[in-house]
């Protein structure tokens, strides 16, 4: 077997380095897309064309990667180090526009704009790092996630932009901190209450407290994986209307196709696109709704089918039927006309029994009555009143 053959990577190695390469270009990209969003409130008009260059730039080396690590190609080491070669001659472009930026927002004295572009920085840098050391380098051990170790925790919020908001608690979980950093900030800007988890027993830990209404899940984590934190999501049974959204760099057929029949409720590539995202969890985040008033009303439905049964055996309790009463829909005016009309239906059952209650003693009098009758107007009654006279005359002799 030739070294060609030996190095060349299999299919499940390019899905991996895939994922490693676009997770900086995810950083790079949303965190310069956030800028010129917040540019006109943060007085930083003049950085707008600078990050628009620095974007374009960044698609154009990302499309090339997409390209050269394509799952219908053959990417051997020649190929791999074509790849390097241009990251690691883009690579320091980058930076150098980053540190332009920089050096402008630091004259500005925005601070908020020098955090992100320091981490964008960072993300440029760990770009270049996987381009010498996975490209032009060895191919080494594709379970090996550098940037993840390499890329500090970030954190650091913005404002929630003037448009209209999605409501929603959504977790997020992907263990490269940059990319739940750019999450939370992106989910948080369109209105939503954002948790991070770094892993998939730290996020079955959040989710088994309850409270959230869409997850989005990394497919590829070290330890527990995504297709198992999702197995073991889809076979709870207060887990399983919960809707879950997979990201991944992964782009082939058969990964979207395995998590769609594993239960996820939809995929999302990296880099991901705002808009997609926001479309997105909106749209999980409406079926969430829809789904949870379906099962609300279904147990509303199940109380007024246990108060009939309650009325049958006369055991009916008309507060049960409050919470269901107060409902604005059409359930809750039925749960209030059944609760009155039982309501009603007990009392007259009571005042029955207490007429029938007081027609038995009426009864009972009347056949005493009778039965005294029957004993004091027969020929025995009268033959001792008669003896009873006689005995009364011989005394009185």
């Amino acid at each position: 077997m030739s070294t060609q053959e030996q190095t060349t990577l299999t299919s499940a190695e390019q899905g991996e380095l895939r994922h490693e390469l676009r997770t900086p270009f995810n950083a790079i990209l949303n965190y310069a897309e956030m800028l010129v969003e917040t540019a006109s409130e943060d007085g930083l008009e003049a950085l707008v064309p600078g990050l628009e260059r620095l974007q374009a730039d960044a698609r154009e080396l990302l499309e090339a990667i997409n390209a050269g690590l394509g799952p219908d190609r053959v990417v051997g080491p020649n190929e791999l180090a074509g790849l390097g070669e241009r990251v690691c001659g883009q690579g320091p472009s980058l930076i150098e526009s980053i540190d332009v930026l920089l050096a402008k927002a630091e004259e500005a004295g925005c601070e908020q704009a020098q955090q992100d572009l320091k981490r964008t920085r960072e993300a440029a840098e760990a770009l270049l790092r996987l381009g010498r050391d996975r490209l032009v380098g060895r191919i080494g051990n594709p379970s090996h996630r550098e940037e993840s170790a390499t890329v500090p925790a970030l954190i650091g919020r913005i404002d929630n932009p003037a448009s209209v908001p999605l409501r929603g608690t959504v977790l997020v979980v992907d263990d490269s901190a940059i990319n739940r950093d750019v999450l939370c900030r992106r989910l948080e800007r369109e209105g939503c209450r954002v948790v991070a988890a770094p892993g998939g027993a730290e996020a079955l830990a959040l989710l088994a407290q309850g409270g959230f209404d869409v997850v989005l899940l990394d497919l590829l984590m070290p330890g527990m994986d995504g297709y198992a934190v999702l197995r073991q999501i889809k076979g709870a049974d207060g887990l399983r209307e919960l809707p879950v959204i997979m990201i991944s760099a992964l782009d082939e057929l058969t990964q979207v196709v395995r998590c769609i029949e594993a239960g996820a409720e939809d995929y999302l590539p990296k880099p991901f696109d705002p808009v997609l995202l926001r479309a997105r969890v909106g749209a999980c985040l409406e079926k969430k709704r829809l789904r949870d008033r379906e099962l609300e009303y279904l147990r509303g439905v199940s109380v007024l089918e246990a108060a009939a049964s309650a009325v049958e055996t006369s055991q009916f309790d008309g507060s049960r039927l409050d919470e269901v009463a107060a409902r604005p829909d059409e359930l809750g005016r039925l749960a209030r006309v059944f609760q009155h009309m039982a309501t009603e239906v007990q009392a007259r059952e009571a005042r029955l029994k207490q007429e029938v209650a007081q027609l038995r003693i009426e009864v009972d009098m009347a056949r005493l009555s009778r039965q005294v009758d029957e004993v004091t107007q027969g020929p025995l009654f009268d033959s001792l009143q008669k003896a009873r006279k006689r005995l009364e005359e011989r005394r009185q002799k």
